[in-house]
C-alpha cells in the first residue's frame, strides 16, 4: 500500500489553481509530500498526531493545500488541492513555503511546523525539477533540531526571458496580500517571515543577528581574493582563442582554462582612462557594478547546492550553456 500511494504522489495533478496578476511568466509548483514532522498535537489521546497542511505565498498570492489528518509524512496525492500556477511580476521574487499544524480552535492559530523560501531566479525554464528542501522555523535565526523535509514538483513557463532578463532593471513594486481572517493573516506572516520575531528586542534577537553578521564574512574573503586577482593578474576566465595552423593551412581554436581577463580589461580601461580623462566617471561606475557582479557569481559558483548556480549569459542569448 505504502509502494502504490509513493506511486501514485508521482502522477500529474488533475486540478490546478491559477493566480497572480503578473505577465512575465508561469511558475507550475506541486506539492507532493513531507517527511519526519513533529508532532505538534500535545493532546492525549492515542495516535493523536500533525494534521499538516501546507502554505504557499508568492508575490501577491496566498494559496493552501488540503489538511492531511494524523499524519507525520503526510502525501498530497492528484485529485487533492496540491498544484498551482503563479503568474510571475518580478524575477527577484521569492517563493515562500510553510508547513502547518492545524488547529480547529477559532481562538488558536496554526503551529508552524518548518518553512523555506525559494529562489526562482536559480531555475531554467521548461526543465520539471524535483527538490527536497529540510525545514526550519526562520531563516534568520539559528538552525536548530530536525523538523523534516518537504518535497515538491516545480517547472517554470517564461513568455520571453530577454524580457525576463530586461525586467531586473525595474524595481519591484510592493506587493500586498488581503485576507480576510486573523489566523490567514498569521499563517502569511508566518510563511514570510518564520516563527521569530526578529523586530522584537532581546538578547536572543541581538545573537542572532551577531550571527548573521559573522555569516557575512564570507563575502569580505571574496571581496579582498577578487581584489588580489585582479591585481595580480591571476588567470581565472576560460576563454577560446584562434590559433593558425601552418601545416593544414586552417584555424584551430585552443581553449586557455587560467586567462587573467579582469585584469586585462581593467588594464585597457587604466590605459584609455589616462588618454581621455573625461571618462572617468563612467569607468568608475562602470567598474563599481562589474566588481560587485563578479563577487556574486564568485560567491554563486563556489555554493554547494547546485540550484544556486549562477546562468551564463550564453542562456540569455539564445546559447546552450556550457
Amino acid at each position: 500500500k505504502k509502494e502504490k500511494i509513493e506511486e501514485e504522489k508521482m502522477m500529474p495533478s488533475y486540478n490546478w489553481t491559477d493566480i497572480g496578476s503578473g505577465s512575465l511568466g508561469k511558475i507550475f509548483v506541486e506539492i507532493l509530500g513531507c517527511d519526519g514532522l513533529p508532532n505538534m498535537d500535545t493532546s492525549s489521546t492515542l495516535g493523536d498526531t500533525s494534521d499538516s497542511f501546507v502554505s504557499l505565498v508568492y508575490e501577491d498570492c496566498f494559496v493552501r493545500t488540503d489538511t492531511i489528518m494524523d499524519c507525520l509524512s503526510p502525501r498530497w496525492l492528484p485529485w487533492t488541492q496540491r498544484a498551482f500556477i503563479f503568474n510571475m511580476m518580478h524575477t527577484s521574487s521569492q517563493l515562500f513555503l510553510a508547513v502547518f499544524d492545524r488547529d480547529e480552535n477559532t481562538l488558536n492559530s496554526h503551529d508552524l511546523i518548518g518553512r523555506v523560501s525559494v529562489d526562482i531566479s536559480n531555475f531554467q525554464p521548461n526543465i520539471t525539477y524535483l527538490l527536497n528542501y529540510k525545514l526550519y522555523t526562520t531563516a534568520k535565526a539559528p538552525r536548530e533540531g530536525d523538523l523534516g523535509t518537504i518535497k515538491i514538483r516545480l517547472r517554470l513557463e517564461l513568455e520571453d526571458e530577454r524580457t525576463l532578463l530586461l525586467s531586473n532593471f525595474v524595481w519591484p513594486e510592493n506587493v500586498y496580500v488581503n485576507v480576510d481572517n486573523k489566523k490567514d493573516f498569521e499563517v502569511i506572516k508566518k510563511t514570510v517571515e518564520g516563527d521569530v520575531d526578529m523586530k522584537k528586542f532581546s538578547m536572543m534577537t541581538v545573537l542572532k543577528y551577531y550571527d548573521e553578521l559573522w555569516s557575512y564574512l564570507t563575502v569580505f574573503y571574496v571581496f579582498v581574493d577578487a581584489f588580489t586577482t585582479l591585481i595580480f593578474w591571476r588567470g581565472n576566465s576560460i576563454v577560446r582563442l584562434p590559433y593558425p595552423s601552418y601545416s593544414s593551412r586552417s584555424v584551430e581554436w585552443v581553449e586557455i582554462t587560467s586567462f587573467p581577463l579582469h585584469s586585462l580589461v581593467a588594464f585597457i580601461c587604466t590605459t584609455t582612462i589616462v588618454e581621455r580623462p573625461n571618462l572617468l566617471p563612467s569607468f568608475c561606475f562602470f567598474c563599481i557594478g562589474w566588481y560587485v557582479m563578479y563577487v556574486i557569481l564568485v560567491i554563486k559558483m563556489i555554493h554547494d547546492c547546485s540550484f544556486q548556480l549562477a546562468q551564463g549569459f550564453a542562456v540569455h542569448r539564445g546559447e546552450p550553456d556550457r
